[in-house]
């Protein structure tokens, strides 16, 4: 940027000579206006400009661009490296120039710029899944929410949370765990467009910004992932695949809503669709949040709200899945051996079915317990009946189980449990493996 004609010429030479691409202008104003169209990485520019001069370019360019400035003059007496630093330029440069001093300030002020895009990229990536981490997302939404209502344009916002996570965790390691959350972020990037952006929200939580599109179109790329997602097949021991799902939640920008309510309804929608069974999706606009918040509705008072509810059966059945089916059969043909799979099987349907994996896994957690104390110790474990029977399950199955769990079958669980040498469930899986898996794939 130069008002002479021979200057801009030479530099414009030189730098192109060195393998750049620069574009010459001849004045602020004309600069502004390249700025506008383009970006940049580095402008060069005189101090002494018609009109704006560089020292109030150069402000005005590190206000609202992201590129770096190298200033030029003359005049050593009037201009001063500290007062071009202080207005924002990366170096300064005394004419007459030495074409090699600026071609070495030039190489090091783009490798001090890409040093920093490398550090800044660095600060807002998730190592692990790769994707942007958390305090970018609440930046980056703030922008595109603005960007929105500046221009008019629809926004969307997923949160998404792989179902079961926890226990996939505790079942196969956190290494194991590493894996499934690598294969997250490999997966939603995979089903972006370049204009959105995905973000590990925090543990298994995701969220995606998708500009420019409703919460229709949302759908369609939410089903996207949830059906990519469901697809993943992982090996966390040695001959035994499993599978994730995950729980999306769709809401749309509102015109001057807070960022806090905007995310509030979002997690309140993935949220939902963990309450209605997860591996699904749920829309919610703000409309439909407020009419459910106007009738009082509480998540806690759900029949799903269970605690810790273990693995649901996945499109691939684990080990563990048929292990918790076998347990609820062995302790269900010890107290009534009659009919007993046509009792298991009429409460595996739609939303109940996760019931036989809450049940199971909590047998198992019982008999392991009980194998490490006396039984006269355990009367605070069977308090667990109140909850079972306060989420108004309804089932005589379970109703069944916890009460023969308050007397003789908890001793019974902990005898099994000793036996085999403190590893439950793995050796009552085994032993009721062919019981168990039929059952199993009418699940699935």
């Amino acid at each position: 940027i130069d008002d002479d004609a021979t200057i801009r010429y030479l530099i414009n030479e030189f730098v192109e000579m060195a393998g750049y691409y620069p574009i010459v202008a001849a004045s602020a104003e004309e600069a502004i206006a390249l700025l506008e169209k383009q970006r940049f990485d580095v402008a060069i520019s005189d101090i002494m400009l018609p009109g704006m001069d560089g020292l109030e370019l150069t402000a005005l360019i590190k206000k609202n661009y992201d590129t770096d400035v190298i200033v030029i003059t003359g005049y050593s007496g009037e201009y001063s490296y500290e007062e071009a630093v202080d207005r924002g330029a990366s170096d300064f440069v005394f004419k007459p120039v030495r074409f090699e001093e600026l071609l070495l300030r030039l190489r090091r002020v783009l490798k001090e710029r890409q040093m920093k895009k490398e550090l800044h990229r660095l600060a807002i990536t998730d190592g692990l899944t790769k994707l942007c981490n958390s305090r970018h997302f609440y930046k980056q939404l703030k922008i595109e929410t603005e960007r929105s209502a500046r221009y008019g344009h629809p926004l969307s916002l997923l949160m998404l949370d792989i179902d079961y996570f926890k226990n996939y965790n505790d079942t196969y390691g956190h290494l194991e765990g590493d894996k499934v959350l690598s294969a997250m972020g490999r997966v939603i990037r995979g089903c972006l467009r370049t204009m959105d952006s995905a973000y590990r929200y925090g543990g298994e939580e995701f969220t995606v910004i998708l500009p420019e599109t409703d919460s229709q179109e949302a759908e369609v790329v939410a089903d996207r992932i949830r059906k990519v997602i469901e697809k993943e097949i992982f090996e966390p021991k040695e001959n035994l695949t499993a599978g994730i799902t995950v729980s999306i939640g769709i809401t749309e920008h509102k015109a001057k809503e807070e960022l806090p309510t905007l995310i509030k309804r979002a997690d309140k929608a993935m949220y939902e669709s963990k309450q209605k069974g997860r591996n699904r999706i749920t829309v919610l606009t703000a409309e439909k949040s407020s009419e459910s918040e106007n009738a009082g509705i509480s998540d806690s008072n759900s029949e799903f709200s269970v605690k810790n509810v273990m693995f649901g059966f996945l499109t691939h059945p684990t080990q563990h899945q048929i292990d918790q089916i076998a347990a609820i059969y062995q302790l269900e043909n010890w107290w009534e051996p009659t009919d007993t799979c046509e009792r298991v099987a009429r409460i595996i349907s739609g939303s109940h079915c996760f019931m036989v994996v809450t049940v199971g896994d909590e047998i198992i957690g019982m008999g392991r317990s009980i194998s490490d104390r006396a039984n006269d110790a355990y009367i605070q474990d069977v308090a667990l009946k109140k909850e079972y029977r306060g989420q108004g399950f309804g089932t005589k199955l379970v109703s069944a189980i916890v009460q023969r769990l308050e007397t003789d079958g908890l001793k019974w669980i902990g005898l099994i449990a000793e036996k085999n040498s403190r590893n439950f469930y793995t050796p009552l899986g085994f032993r009721n493996m062919k019981k168990a898996v039929p059952m199993v794939k009418m699940i699935v």
